[in-house]
Formats: structure tokens, sequence, C-alpha cells
């Protein structure tokens, strides 16, 4: 049973919930619909305080910019 609430129902959010056992989430990034790229995968998670929560985004070798950004690190805020 998951603890956590992923959501992009927000401007510029985009992100599909594959899985989320409370420990991982495996994270599906949309096609945009008025393009054939996906520009981003803006989205927010709530979660149980102090409770640690693997994200996993997959297929990312579909999405444009493959390797444009070497040792790039998402944020977290």
């Amino acid at each position: 049973m998951s603890n956590s609430r992923i959501d992009a129902g927000f401007d510029c959010g985009n992100i599909e919930v594959l899985s989320d056992s409370g420990i991982m989430a495996k994270l599906g990034i949309r096609i945009d619909a008025s393009s054939e790229f996906v520009w981003c995968f803006h989205f927010r998670v709530n979660s149980v305080p102090g409770r640690a929560l693997q994200l996993k985004i997959t297929a990312l070798k579909n999405y444009v910019f493959q390797g444009r950004w070497p040792g790039y690190c998402g944020s977290v805020t």
C-alpha cells in the first residue's frame, strides 16, 4: 500500500504513475498533446515525512534530448 501521492495536476505538470508500492514508484512521461516531443516532466510527491521513496522514470531512451545533458541531476524541492 502506498502512502505517497504523485501528482501532475497543475500547469506544466506531466507524469504518469505506472506503479507505486510506497517504497518505489515507476513513472512514465506523457507525450505532449501538441507536439511529438516530451519537453518536461514536472510533478510533485506528497509522502509521509521521513519515509524514503525511490522514483524511477521508465523508457527515457524514447524521449527527446537523449544524451544531451551529461551529468544532469534532477532537483527535489
